[in-house]
């Protein structure tokens, strides 16, 4: 059989009103006194206040070994996987690719500099002649 859960007895009104008569009667303290209370305390704080001591930057220099080491122990073991792998077809495709067209516009680009190199020449050859012969019968087309 369980016990039934007893609960402690709530402050009646009376008690309330007496408490609340002796908050009245204590003496409290001043605004100048809470001042200077709250001053002191500040004082005494500030005085204590010290840089971290060699216990923190020994933590400091651990976790960052630990991670270094870490990185380190993992590094070998990722370079060889990658280095392992067989290239990847896509890569190889686009590789291949890539040259074709790279092939392709300097074909382009020759065929397009020899046009300019040809029109140059008989722009050249056009203002030769009619620098020396007369004005009506130059025809260049």
């Amino acid at each position: 059989m369980k016990k039934p859960i007893r609960r402690s007895p709530s402050k009646s009104k009376t008690s309330r009103a007496a408490s609340s008569a002796s908050n009245e009667d204590r003496h409290l303290l001043s605004e100048e006194e809470k001042r200077e209370l709250i001053l002191a305390h500040t004082e005494a704080r500030q005085d204590g206040q010290k840089s971290p001591g060699p216990g923190f930057y020994i933590a400091i220099v651990a976790s960052s070994l630990a991670v270094i080491v870490g990185w380190w122990m993992t590094l070998g073991i990722t370079i060889n996987a990658n280095a392992s792998q067989q290239p990847d077809p896509a890569v190889e495709a686009f590789k291949e690719a890539t040259q074709q067209l790279k092939a392709g516009l300097e074909k382009q680009s020759q065929g397009i500099k020899e046009t300019v190199h040809e029109a140059s020449d008989s722009l050249q050859q056009a203002v030769k002649a009619s620098a020396t012969s007369t004005p009506e019968t130059v025809n260049v087309h």
